[in-house]
């Protein structure tokens, strides 16, 4: 996941576009795109974080970037994990076992939605997905939104991290609120 930050920093299409390739190559039969690669060992982790959704990201600022083809099969696998793995019922709230974010050591056995930064970087991925062609509908990325907006505590005047700990901040804006 480093290498996806590293490279949308900066404007090299050629390593952005093999680091891409190298990530659609740790693809599982489920979708799920590898967290680790390393040079040595190869992939060694795909897990439900966020390695995923910013897989669907990376094509799409591909794309828009350099023109990059969408590879789109990898693209509808990916996508199709991703709501079978945090939405599989639809209502649009991310139920996850880690944090879709840096901080996926943490693990919650049968899921969490107690969560901000998943919440909002679903939210986000949805559009992405719609962007990139995948059957996504305006409302469901709303009613996303929306459980997004919804971590935003009134009385305290900031976004909770976590339902759990209301007392904790978090700062994964991305402009939904």
């Amino acid at each position: 996941r480093d290498s996806f930050w590293s490279l949308v920093g900066v404007y090299d299409k050629v390593a952005s576009e093999n680091i891409f390739n190298q990530w659609a190559s740790t693809q599982t039969d489920k979708g799920a795109i590898g967290t680790i690669i390393t040079p040595a060992m190869g992939s060694k982790e795909a897990k439900d974080n966020e390695a995923t959704l910013e897989f669907l990201w990376y094509a799409l600022i591909n794309n828009k970037r350099y023109g990059t083809p969408i590879p789109k099969d990898k693209v509808k696998k990916a996508f199709e994990y991703c709501i079978n793995e945090f939405d599989p019922d639809r209502d649009g709230i991310c139920r996850a076992e880690f944090a879709l974010g840096q901080n996926d050591v943490v693990y919650y056995p049968g899921k969490t939605s107690d969560l901000s930064v998943n919440q909002g970087m679903f939210a986000i991925s949805l559009k992405v997905a719609q962007d990139l062609g995948m059957p996504v509908t305006d409302e469901y990325i709303e009613k996303a939104k929306q459980e997004y907006r919804n971590f935003y505590d009134n009385e305290q005047g900031y976004l909770i991290d976590n339902k759990s700990y209301k007392y904790l901040q978090y700062c994964l804006e991305f402009h939904l609120l």
